[in-house]
Protein backbone atom coordinates (compact mmCIF):
# COMPACT_ATOMS: atom_id res chain seq x y z
CA UNK A 1 0.00 0.00 0.00
CA UNK A 2 1.47 3.25 -1.09
CA UNK A 3 2.25 5.91 1.90
CA UNK A 4 0.64 9.05 2.61
CA UNK A 5 3.48 10.98 1.23
CA UNK A 6 3.21 8.84 -2.09
CA UNK A 7 -0.24 9.44 -1.97
CA UNK A 8 -0.22 12.99 -1.91
CA UNK A 9 2.69 13.59 -4.17
CA UNK A 10 1.83 11.45 -6.96
CA UNK A 11 -1.68 13.19 -7.42
CA UNK A 12 -3.93 10.14 -5.83
CA UNK A 13 -5.44 12.50 -3.48
CA UNK A 14 -7.75 11.76 0.12
CA UNK A 15 -10.89 12.66 0.41
CA UNK A 16 -12.33 14.88 3.09
CA UNK A 17 -12.51 12.92 6.05
CA UNK A 18 -15.64 13.81 7.76
CA UNK A 19 -16.95 11.98 11.07
CA UNK A 20 -20.02 13.78 11.38
CA UNK A 21 -23.25 11.51 10.56
CA UNK A 22 -24.78 12.92 6.83
CA UNK A 23 -24.37 16.34 5.49
CA UNK A 24 -25.38 18.01 7.93
CA UNK A 25 -26.76 18.06 11.43
CA UNK A 26 -29.17 20.61 13.53
CA UNK A 27 -28.49 22.89 16.83
CA UNK A 28 -29.13 21.47 20.01
CA UNK A 29 -29.89 24.55 21.16
CA UNK A 30 -33.63 26.31 20.83
CA UNK A 31 -31.56 29.23 19.57
CA UNK A 32 -28.40 29.99 18.03
CA UNK A 33 -28.93 33.17 20.08
CA UNK A 34 -28.28 31.33 23.18
CA UNK A 35 -24.50 30.37 22.50
CA UNK A 36 -22.25 31.78 25.00
CA UNK A 37 -18.95 30.22 24.18
CA UNK A 38 -15.44 30.90 25.48
CA UNK A 39 -12.39 30.09 23.37
CA UNK A 40 -8.70 29.27 24.38
CA UNK A 41 -5.95 29.19 22.04
CA UNK A 42 -2.70 28.08 21.79
CA UNK A 43 0.28 29.62 20.83
CA UNK A 44 1.16 29.30 17.54
CA UNK A 45 4.68 29.25 16.09
CA UNK A 46 5.76 32.75 14.52
CA UNK A 47 5.98 33.76 11.13
CA UNK A 48 9.63 35.09 9.89
CA UNK A 49 9.26 39.05 8.92
CA UNK A 50 8.13 39.81 5.45
CA UNK A 51 5.69 36.43 5.91
CA UNK A 52 1.96 36.14 5.99
CA UNK A 53 -0.22 33.42 7.22
CA UNK A 54 -3.54 32.41 6.19
CA UNK A 55 -6.43 30.73 8.76
CA UNK A 56 -8.23 27.98 5.41
CA UNK A 57 -12.06 27.26 6.55
CA UNK A 58 -13.43 24.51 6.98
CA UNK A 59 -16.22 23.31 4.22
CA UNK A 60 -19.17 24.03 5.83
CA UNK A 61 -22.38 26.32 5.45
CA UNK A 62 -24.71 27.58 7.54
CA UNK A 63 -28.12 27.75 6.09
CA UNK A 64 -30.88 28.46 8.54
CA UNK A 65 -30.75 26.68 11.64
CA UNK A 66 -28.22 23.93 10.12
CA UNK A 67 -24.79 24.11 9.67
CA UNK A 68 -24.11 21.55 6.57
CA UNK A 69 -20.43 20.18 5.36
CA UNK A 70 -19.22 20.43 2.28
CA UNK A 71 -16.79 18.69 -0.01
CA UNK A 72 -13.40 20.20 0.90
CA UNK A 73 -12.10 22.47 -1.81
CA UNK A 74 -8.93 21.35 -3.25
CA UNK A 75 -8.76 24.21 -5.15
CA UNK A 76 -8.79 26.69 -2.48
CA UNK A 77 -6.00 24.61 -0.85
CA UNK A 78 -4.17 24.94 -3.52
CA UNK A 79 -4.32 28.86 -3.92
CA UNK A 80 -3.40 29.00 -0.04
CA UNK A 81 -0.31 26.78 -0.55
CA UNK A 82 1.26 28.92 -3.47
CA UNK A 83 0.58 32.90 -2.06
CA UNK A 84 0.76 32.14 1.80
CA UNK A 85 4.04 31.14 3.69
CA UNK A 86 1.59 29.40 6.55
CA UNK A 87 -1.79 27.28 6.74
CA UNK A 88 -3.31 27.40 9.67
CA UNK A 89 -6.34 25.13 10.13
CA UNK A 90 -8.18 25.30 13.26
CA UNK A 91 -9.53 22.32 14.84
CA UNK A 92 -12.04 22.21 18.26
CA UNK A 93 -13.07 20.08 21.41
CA UNK A 94 -16.52 20.41 20.16
CA UNK A 95 -17.38 19.28 16.99
CA UNK A 96 -14.99 17.42 15.30
CA UNK A 97 -13.92 16.82 11.62
CA UNK A 98 -11.11 14.77 10.29
CA UNK A 99 -8.31 16.75 9.20
CA UNK A 100 -8.08 16.29 5.65
CA UNK A 101 -5.12 14.13 4.78
CA UNK A 102 -3.51 17.29 2.78
CA UNK A 103 -3.35 19.35 5.20
CA UNK A 104 -1.78 16.57 7.24
CA UNK A 105 1.13 16.08 4.83
CA UNK A 106 1.75 19.76 4.62
CA UNK A 107 1.95 19.81 8.39
CA UNK A 108 4.70 17.64 7.99
CA UNK A 109 6.72 19.81 5.38
CA UNK A 110 6.04 22.11 7.89
CA UNK A 111 3.50 24.88 5.88
CA UNK A 112 0.86 23.96 7.71
CA UNK A 113 0.09 24.17 11.16
CA UNK A 114 -3.24 22.04 12.81
CA UNK A 115 -4.41 24.13 15.72
CA UNK A 116 -7.02 22.86 18.55
CA UNK A 117 -9.14 25.39 20.02
CA UNK A 118 -10.93 24.63 23.42
CA UNK A 119 -14.55 26.07 23.77
CA UNK A 120 -16.45 25.92 26.57
CA UNK A 121 -19.88 27.49 28.04
CA UNK A 122 -22.96 27.06 26.10
CA UNK A 123 -22.50 25.69 22.43
CA UNK A 124 -23.93 24.89 19.51
CA UNK A 125 -23.18 24.12 15.97
CA UNK A 126 -21.77 26.96 14.91
CA UNK A 127 -18.76 26.04 17.15
CA UNK A 128 -17.04 24.48 14.10
CA UNK A 129 -16.82 28.31 12.65
CA UNK A 130 -16.61 29.85 15.54
CA UNK A 131 -13.37 28.16 15.91
CA UNK A 132 -11.85 29.53 13.21
CA UNK A 133 -12.83 33.21 14.10
CA UNK A 134 -11.28 32.51 17.70
CA UNK A 135 -8.04 31.94 15.97
CA UNK A 136 -8.19 34.45 13.87
CA UNK A 137 -8.56 36.86 16.48
CA UNK A 138 -5.91 35.38 18.41
CA UNK A 139 -3.38 35.76 15.78
CA UNK A 140 -4.24 38.93 14.64
CA UNK A 141 -3.86 40.53 18.12
CA UNK A 142 -0.26 38.93 18.33
CA UNK A 143 0.51 40.09 15.02
CA UNK A 144 -1.57 42.90 13.61
CA UNK A 145 -2.03 42.21 9.76
CA UNK A 146 0.16 39.41 9.56
CA UNK A 147 -2.71 36.26 9.37
CA UNK A 148 -5.89 36.36 7.08
CA UNK A 149 -9.19 34.00 6.50
CA UNK A 150 -9.24 32.02 3.16
CA UNK A 151 -12.14 30.62 2.33
CA UNK A 152 -14.29 29.18 -0.92
CA UNK A 153 -17.22 31.37 -2.14
CA UNK A 154 -19.80 28.40 -0.78
CA UNK A 155 -18.16 28.36 2.64
CA UNK A 156 -19.20 30.38 6.18
CA UNK A 157 -16.57 31.91 8.33
CA UNK A 158 -17.92 35.31 9.25
CA UNK A 159 -21.46 35.87 9.79
CA UNK A 160 -23.80 38.86 10.01
CA UNK A 161 -23.44 40.09 13.46
CA UNK A 162 -19.62 39.57 13.49
CA UNK A 163 -19.42 42.03 10.39
CA UNK A 164 -20.33 46.22 10.06
CA UNK A 165 -21.77 46.66 6.68
CA UNK A 166 -20.64 49.89 4.68
CA UNK A 167 -17.46 50.47 7.39
CA UNK A 168 -14.90 48.55 4.90
CA UNK A 169 -13.06 48.37 1.73
CA UNK A 170 -14.38 45.08 -1.09
CA UNK A 171 -12.00 44.52 -3.73
CA UNK A 172 -12.57 41.31 -6.70
CA UNK A 173 -10.55 40.53 -9.19
CA UNK A 174 -12.67 38.53 -12.16
CA UNK A 175 -11.12 35.71 -13.86
CA UNK A 176 -7.48 37.09 -12.92
CA UNK A 177 -5.16 34.33 -10.61
CA UNK A 178 -4.04 31.55 -11.95
CA UNK A 179 -4.12 28.51 -9.66
CA UNK A 180 -2.77 25.14 -9.62
CA UNK A 181 -5.80 22.76 -10.27
CA UNK A 182 -6.54 20.45 -7.58
CA UNK A 183 -5.16 17.14 -9.57
CA UNK A 184 -2.22 18.82 -9.10
CA UNK A 185 0.27 16.86 -6.37
CA UNK A 186 0.76 18.90 -3.86
CA UNK A 187 5.00 18.01 -3.89
CA UNK A 188 4.77 19.97 -7.73
CA UNK A 189 3.01 23.00 -6.02
CA UNK A 190 5.80 23.31 -3.15
CA UNK A 191 9.05 22.91 -6.26
CA UNK A 192 6.77 25.54 -8.23
CA UNK A 193 6.72 28.04 -5.43
CA UNK A 194 10.08 27.51 -4.52
CA UNK A 195 11.23 28.05 -7.83
CA UNK A 196 8.89 31.16 -9.07
CA UNK A 197 9.11 32.48 -5.29
CA UNK A 198 9.99 35.90 -6.73
CA UNK A 199 6.45 36.49 -9.08
CA UNK A 200 4.64 34.88 -6.55
CA UNK A 201 5.89 37.33 -4.10
CA UNK A 202 5.19 40.15 -6.26
CA UNK A 203 1.99 39.53 -7.05
CA UNK A 204 1.13 39.24 -3.60
CA UNK A 205 2.65 42.74 -2.87
CA UNK A 206 0.75 44.24 -6.13
CA UNK A 207 -2.45 42.76 -4.83
CA UNK A 208 -1.66 44.49 -1.66
CA UNK A 209 -0.54 47.70 -3.34
CA UNK A 210 -3.41 48.63 -5.37
CA UNK A 211 -5.89 49.48 -2.50
CA UNK A 212 -3.07 51.03 -0.47
CA UNK A 213 -1.48 53.29 -3.06
CA UNK A 214 -5.34 54.31 -4.47
CA UNK A 215 -6.86 55.03 -1.08
CA UNK A 216 -3.54 57.04 0.04
CA UNK A 217 -2.79 59.36 -2.92
CA UNK A 218 -3.68 62.89 -3.40
CA UNK A 219 -4.12 61.99 -7.10
CA UNK A 220 -6.15 59.04 -7.01
CA UNK A 221 -7.29 58.56 -10.80
CA UNK A 222 -3.78 59.06 -11.74
CA UNK A 223 -2.30 56.35 -8.84
CA UNK A 224 -5.17 54.06 -10.12
CA UNK A 225 -3.68 53.84 -13.86
CA UNK A 226 -0.40 53.08 -12.41
CA UNK A 227 -1.47 50.89 -10.08
CA UNK A 228 -3.74 49.22 -12.59
CA UNK A 229 -1.19 48.96 -15.36
CA UNK A 230 1.49 47.48 -12.55
CA UNK A 231 -0.87 44.92 -11.51
CA UNK A 232 -1.74 43.56 -15.05
CA UNK A 233 1.96 42.88 -15.63
CA UNK A 234 2.26 41.44 -12.39
CA UNK A 235 -0.32 38.74 -13.64
CA UNK A 236 0.72 38.69 -16.96
CA UNK A 237 3.94 37.51 -15.58
CA UNK A 238 2.02 35.04 -13.46
CA UNK A 239 0.65 33.42 -16.00
CA UNK A 240 3.78 33.17 -18.18
CA UNK A 241 5.37 31.33 -15.54
CA UNK A 242 2.31 29.08 -14.93
CA UNK A 243 2.00 28.28 -18.51
CA UNK A 244 6.02 27.49 -18.83
CA UNK A 245 5.62 24.94 -15.90
CA UNK A 246 3.20 22.56 -17.58
CA UNK A 247 1.17 21.98 -14.78
CA UNK A 248 -2.45 22.48 -14.96
CA UNK A 249 -3.77 25.89 -13.60
CA UNK A 250 -7.15 27.25 -13.49
CA UNK A 251 -8.22 31.15 -12.84
CA UNK A 252 -9.95 32.19 -10.17
CA UNK A 253 -12.23 35.40 -9.32
CA UNK A 254 -10.56 36.68 -5.86
CA UNK A 255 -11.74 38.65 -3.68
CA UNK A 256 -10.12 40.90 -0.84
CA UNK A 257 -12.07 42.76 2.67
CA UNK A 258 -10.31 44.39 4.77
CA UNK A 259 -11.45 47.17 7.45
CA UNK A 260 -10.12 50.57 6.56
CA UNK A 261 -10.30 53.99 8.63
CA UNK A 262 -13.46 56.55 7.91
CA UNK A 263 -11.47 58.84 5.62
CA UNK A 264 -10.91 56.05 2.75
CA UNK A 265 -14.24 55.00 3.15
CA UNK A 266 -15.58 58.83 2.76
CA UNK A 267 -13.99 58.76 -0.41
CA UNK A 268 -14.80 55.38 -1.61
CA UNK A 269 -18.69 56.52 -0.64
CA UNK A 270 -18.78 60.02 -1.99
CA UNK A 271 -17.14 58.75 -5.33
CA UNK A 272 -19.61 58.64 -7.95
CA UNK A 273 -17.27 56.05 -9.90
CA UNK A 274 -17.38 53.14 -6.80
CA UNK A 275 -17.81 50.10 -6.86
CA UNK A 276 -15.02 50.91 -10.08
CA UNK A 277 -14.85 48.17 -12.40
CA UNK A 278 -11.84 48.15 -14.62
CA UNK A 279 -11.12 45.89 -17.43
CA UNK A 280 -7.67 44.03 -17.02
CA UNK A 281 -5.72 42.82 -20.53
CA UNK A 282 -3.59 40.16 -19.55
CA UNK A 283 -2.00 37.88 -22.12
CA UNK A 284 -1.69 34.27 -21.72
CA UNK A 285 0.60 32.03 -23.63
CA UNK A 286 -1.37 28.58 -23.69
CA UNK A 287 1.31 26.10 -23.76
CA UNK A 288 4.49 25.85 -25.69
CA UNK A 289 3.54 27.83 -29.58
CA UNK A 290 0.26 28.27 -28.80
CA UNK A 291 -0.78 31.78 -30.02
CA UNK A 292 -0.94 34.21 -27.52
CA UNK A 293 -4.57 34.19 -26.49
CA UNK A 294 -6.23 37.37 -24.43
CA UNK A 295 -7.72 36.66 -21.37
CA UNK A 296 -10.75 38.35 -20.13
CA UNK A 297 -10.33 39.54 -16.75
CA UNK A 298 -11.79 42.97 -14.67
CA UNK A 299 -10.81 44.55 -11.37
CA UNK A 300 -13.37 46.08 -9.57
CA UNK A 301 -13.18 48.39 -5.51
CA UNK A 302 -15.97 49.68 -3.51
CA UNK A 303 -17.43 49.91 -0.22
CA UNK A 304 -17.87 46.61 1.99
CA UNK A 305 -17.91 45.20 5.07
CA UNK A 306 -15.55 45.23 8.26
CA UNK A 307 -14.88 42.98 11.45
CA UNK A 308 -16.29 44.30 14.78
CA UNK A 309 -13.64 45.09 16.96
CA UNK A 310 -11.05 45.10 14.44
CA UNK A 311 -9.12 47.91 14.43
CA UNK A 312 -8.42 49.64 10.53
CA UNK A 313 -5.11 48.14 8.73
CA UNK A 314 -3.95 48.14 5.39
CA UNK A 315 -4.19 44.29 4.82
CA UNK A 316 -7.10 42.18 4.49
CA UNK A 317 -9.04 40.32 6.66
CA UNK A 318 -10.28 37.88 4.41
CA UNK A 319 -9.47 36.39 0.76
CA UNK A 320 -12.59 34.93 -1.13
CA UNK A 321 -11.62 32.73 -3.76
CA UNK A 322 -14.40 31.47 -6.58
CA UNK A 323 -12.86 28.97 -9.64
CA UNK A 324 -14.33 28.59 -12.78
CA UNK A 325 -12.97 28.68 -16.55
CA UNK A 326 -10.28 26.56 -16.99
CA UNK A 327 -7.17 27.87 -19.10
CA UNK A 328 -4.21 25.53 -18.86
CA UNK A 329 -4.46 21.97 -19.84
CA UNK A 330 -6.80 19.85 -21.14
Amino acid sequence: MSSLKDVLRYGSLLPFRNSSRGEGWESSCPSFSLMNTSWTVPKVRELADGERGIILAPPVKLEGRTLSSRQFNLHDLRYALLFFDRIGWATNNIIHFGTPGEIEWLRTEGVAEEIECRGSGHFDARCVIEAQKALFRKLDGDAPGVWSVGRGGEYTVFLEDDLERDRGLHMKLFNSIPVPDKDVPLQDVLEFKERRRAELIALRHHIARLYQTILSSPDRPLAEQTEFEAFQKAISDQLRVTSESGLKFRLTDLSVNLSVKDVALGWIAGSAAYPQVAPLSLLSALGVGAATTAVSAALSIGVGASVRRQRAKNSPFEYVSDYHSEVFGE
